[in-house]
């Protein structure tokens, strides 16, 4: 009997071993799931609300006024940005190098990508007069899966420097959803 205690004592020990080494090692980070070649699946409006002199305008509001024909207008103009960011078949690809390269854009010259601290947010440089980045939350990512959330609001987008000064708008927050496959 004891030549078995002490086989099964080694193979416990054996195990216990492999484990450990394995679990450390298998560990791949947020950034290396990131980076790599990703297809635009779905780009969604997800959610707004517009105050503009004293009158406010939401998604759930649009959508349960039969008689809301500009404001419907309206929100069809939010859904386009959403399409002209990442239109259908969009590639962007994340280089190691923290720069990107997305496929709809005219210009060939990478811009730069970057991780917040806590790896929940993806910040993207954008060539464009009003805007210089975006922040996008990270709502899934794994190596074949990526979501991310982009929330428009007044800190984020000056709409006087856009053009905007004669809505008298008093506040706003646009959200949308962005889904990629690797």
């Amino acid at each position: 009997m004891k030549p078995n205690f002490k086989l099964l004592l080694m193979s416990l020990l054996a195990l216990s071993f492999l484990f450990q080494a394995c679990s450390e090692d298998d560990e791949v980070s947020r950034e290396d799931l990131l980076t790599g070649t990703w297809t635009i699946q779905t780009s969604e409006l997800t959610d707004y609300s517009i105050t503009i002199s004293g009158f406010t305008l939401t998604k759930e509001t649009i959508q349960n006024t039969p008689f809301a024909g500009d404001a419907a207008e309206f929100e069809e103009s939010l859904k386009m940005i959403a399409d002209d960011l990442f239109p259908p078949n969009t590639t962007i690809t994340f280089n190691d190098d923290n720069t990107y390269v997305v496929t709809n854009q005219t210009s060939s010259a990478p811009d730069n990508w970057a991780l917040s601290a806590n790896e929940q947010e993806l910040t993207i440089d954008i060539e464009n007069d009003d805007i210089q980045s975006l922040v996008f939350t990270i709502e899934e990512l794994s190596s074949s899966a990526l979501q991310i959330v982009l929330t428009l609001d007044e800190t984020a987008v000056d709409l006087e420097a856009m053009g905007g000064e004669e809505l008298e708008v008093d506040d706003f927050t646009i959200e949308y959803t962005f889904s990629f496959t690797k």
